[in-house]
C-alpha cells in the first residue's frame, strides 16, 4: 500500500505524528513523498472542515482511500460532529484522542437525532519516544514547562502569573520573549536531547489548552519526570489518567489561583512504576502499529 502522510503545514506536533507513522509503518506500507498515485492519504483534521471536505472529494474522485487523524473538533469553526460525520464515514480509519463516538452521542441527544455508530473509529492517545524523553539527573530548577504560540489559548499567561506568585521560574518551548519580563527560559529551537534535559529540570509541565487539546509536551515532560497539569475534562482524563494533576477550566484568575495552590504544594514525584506504565500507554510503536493494522484490514 502506497501512502502519503505529510502534514499540511510545519508543526512540531504534526511532524512528530508523521515521523512516528513513518517509523513504525509495516513492510507492506510504502511511504511516498508526493500525494499523487498513492493508495491512501492520511489527512490531519486541524480545523478547516471545508478544506478537508475538498481534499476528501479529490481523493475519492481518483478512486483512492483516506484516513483521518482528528486533531481538533470543538475548537474548529465546525464544532458539531454532524458537520464531520460524512467525512468520517468515508474514511478507512478515524483516529483521535477525543472520544468521537461519545461526542456524536452528545450532539445527537441535544438535537433529538439518531445516533451514528463510528465503526471505523480508533480511540488512542499520541505518543512519545521514551529513548529520547527520559529523566536526567539534574536539579528541578523550573516550576513549570509551557509550550505553544498562544499565550491565552494555551494558558501560558496563567502559568506565568502563577509562577511569578510563588517566586518560581518558567521554561517555555518556543520564543515568547516579547510577552514576559523575566524568569522565563525559552527553548529557541534546541534539539530533543537538550529538550529532554530541560523537561527533567521542571517540576510540572503544562497541557492547559482551553476548549480541547492533547498537548504532546505534557507526555514528553511526563517521561522526563515532570508532572503534567491539564484541564479537568473527560478527554484529558481519558488520555492522562492518573498521570496528571487536574484543574478546573474556569476564568483566567481562577486558573491562576489553582496553579498557585498546586505550585505551593509541590509536585507528586513521578515514580518508576508510573514511568513504566506511561511508556506503555504513550508508546508510539503500539499506537501506530494498531493504526496501520486497521488501515490494512479495511
Amino acid at each position: 500500500m502506497r501512502v502519503y502522510l505529510q502534514p499540511p503545514q510545519p508543526s512540531r506536533g504534526l511532524d512528530r505524528i508523521a515521523h512516528a507513522l513513518r517509523r513504525y509503518a509495516p513492510a507492506s506500507v510504502e511511504v511516498c513523498e508526493f500525494p499523487r498515485n498513492v493508495d491512501l492519504t492520511v489527512i490531519y483534521a486541524i480545523g478547516r472542515r471545508d478544506h478537508v471536505q475538498r481534499q476528501v472529494e479529490e481523493i475519492l474522485s481518483r478512486g483512492k482511500q483516506y484516513a483521518i487523524i482528528q486533531c481538533c473538533l470543538r475548537s474548529t469553526m465546525s464544532p458539531s460532529t454532524f458537520d464531520w460525520v460524512n467525512i468520517w464515514h468515508g474514511a478507512v480509519v478515524v483516529w483521535s484522542y477525543y472520544d468521537l463516538q461519545e461526542a456524536f452521542e452528545f450532539d445527537a441527544a441535544k438535537q433529538f437525532a439518531g445516533c451514528y455508530l463510528l465503526t471505523n473509529f480508533y480511540h488512542a492517545p499520541l505518543g512519545a519516544d521514551a529513548q529520547v524523553f527520559k529523566p536526567c539527573d539534574v536539579p528541578k530548577q523550573f516550576t513549570i514547562a509551557t509550550s505553544g504560540v498562544s499565550r491565552l489559548q494555551e494558558s501560558v499567561r496563567e502559568c506565568y502569573l502563577a509562577t511569578q506568585a510563588v517566586n518560581g521560574q518558567m521554561f517555555h518551548v518556543g520564543d515568547f520573549t516579547k510577552w514576559f519580563n523575566g524568569d522565563v527560559t525559552f527553548s529557541n529551537g534546541i534539539d530533543d536531547l537538550r529538550l529532554s534535559a530541560c523537561y527533567s529540570m521542571c517540576q510540572f509541565v503544562s497541557g492547559l489548552r482551553r476548549t480541547e487539546g492533547f498537548e504532546l509536551p505534557a507526555v514528553e515532560g511526563l517521561l522526563c519526570g515532570a508532572r503534567p497539569v491539564v484541564f479537568d475534562t473527560p478527554d484529558y482524563r481519558w488520555n492522562y489518567r492518573e498521570f496528571a494533576e487536574y484543574v478546573h477550566e474556569g476564568t483566567r484568575a481562577e486558573v491562576v489561583d489553582q496553579l498557585v495552590q498546586l505550585f505551593k504544594a509541590g509536585p507528586r514525584p513521578v515514580s518508576d512504576a508510573e514511568l513504566h506504565e506511561a511508556r506503555h500507554w504513550f508508546n508510539w510503536e503500539r499506537i501506530c502499529g494498531e493504526f496501520w493494522n486497521r488501515c490494512l484490514q479495511s
